[in-house]
């Protein structure tokens, strides 16, 4: 008879690691004249000289001329809540102040009532303002 002692540990999960996203232009800048005009004139004088032939100088060129001209973009997603922060801070306000309220005195099913629709309307009305930050108005595209 063999006997063995035997030491087993598992080896950690490798984690795969991605790449960083890349950076994007700015490219609502593109509706000014005046941007529009210095990008033009900028990728002219960039792409005039013959080592841009072939097409990974010609791409490194035009991206790193337009990065130059109307840069990265800053911000990713529009933030809805700051828009109308008064307005949503003081549903918020009156909504946490019957919660409280109600907390103090849980026999009390009239208060628990008012704060139950005070949350309500904060909720409706919260859902509201996210959903027309969010969606554009039907007449913006057409001016």
């Amino acid at each position: 008879m063999v006997r063995t002692t035997v030491l087993l540990a598992a080896k950690p999960v490798k984690r795969k690691h991605r790449a960083a996203p890349r950076r994007k232009l700015d490219i609502t800048k593109l509706k000014s004249d005046d941007i529009r005009l210095a990008l033009q004139q900028e990728l002219a004088s960039a792409l005039s000289s013959d080592d841009t032939v072939q097409w990974p100088e010609f791409k490194t060129t035009v991206f790193n001329t337009a990065a130059e001209v109307i840069g990265y973009r800053k911000m990713h997603h529009k933030d809805w809540f700051d828009e109308q922060d008064s307005e949503a801070c003081s549903l918020l306000d009156d909504m946490h102040e019957k919660h409280l309220i109600w907390m103090n005195d849980k026999s009390n099913s009239a208060k628990k009532s008012a704060y139950i629709q005070a949350r309500g309307a904060a909720q409706r009305r919260l859902r509201q303002m996210k959903e027309t930050c969010r969606r554009p108005s039907r007449h913006e595209g057409l001016l």
